[in-house]
């Protein structure tokens, strides 16, 4: 199994890879679509701004990615990113993210086509009252979820119920992560949600937003609340029957 990973401009600049002005890097990978040789080796690549790193085949590459403002990752039929990938570049195509992505830094949007955050991923955002764009990551095609979301707080923390936190964006989003850290600690009574909604124009949004939580003695009220009302059924339920065998 061969294939091929172009981008706009290679030049190698000691362990690491700068895409610039055109070419094409080709990587050889082995029955399992990993990247084994090529000439990025184990180093990091940058793609810059305008610059384009595209995948011809379905492939995991192991390189930490670092896809600054204006360059995009094309991941063709199925490009796994198994290195760390940092930036606010774009990407295209079908891109499964690996290895995390540090988006906390975003100030612009990043965009994609169908983008998976696989088990073994961290995705790092900024959340708060601070960010420029929420939500940050937007999709037009599918996302699928799962491995940990890192926040990065920024701004005052929510006090009131319904405050909402858009994180991400995408024609339909399927699945979960398994675990989120980094949120701040609400003040008494109050706790996270998180949420996927349907937004107008059928896109659908991952959301997390603060909810009331009960005291504990309303919780007690409404429990015995609702032993005195089946008492009170089971008591009405035997008087019937009571007076079906006994008229008088």
């Amino acid at each position: 199994m061969a294939g091929t990973i172009s981008a706009t401009a290679p030049a190698a600049g000691g362990t690491n890879l700068f895409l610039f002005n055109g070419g094409t890097l080709a990587v050889s990978v082995s029955s399992t679509g990993s990247v084994t040789s090529g000439p990025a080796g184990t180093g990091a690549i940058t793609i810059n701004n305008t610059r384009t790193l595209s995948a011809t085949s379905t492939i995991t590459l192991a390189n930490a990615i670092n896809n600054h403002l204006g360059g995009t990752v094309a991941g063709g039929t199925g490009l796994t990113l198994a290195g760390q990938v940092t930036g606010v570049g774009n990407y295209s195509g079908v891109v499964n993210f690996g290895g995390g992505l540090d988006a906390s830094a975003a100030t612009s949007l990043i965009s994609g086509t169908t983008m998976n955050f696989l088990s073994t991923n961290t995705l790092k955002v900024l959340v708060g009252s601070s960010p420029a764009i929420q939500p940050a990551i937007q999709a037009t095609g599918s996302m699928q979820l799962g491995g940990i979301l890192q926040v990065v707080w920024t701004g005052a923390v929510p006090t009131v119920v319904g405050a909402t936190y858009s994180i991400l964006q995408a024609s339909s989003i399927i699945g979960n992560f398994s675990s989120i850290v980094g949120l701040p600690t609400l003040g008494t009574q109050l706790g996270w949600r998180t949420a996927i909604v349907t937004i107008s124009g059928g896109q659908q949004q991952f959301n997390l937003m603060v909810v009331g939580i009960p005291e504990p003695a309303s919780l007690t009220f409404l429990a015995a609340g609702g032993l005195g009302l089946i008492g009170v059924v089971r008591r009405r339920r035997a008087l019937r029957g009571q007076g079906a065998t006994n008229p008088t």
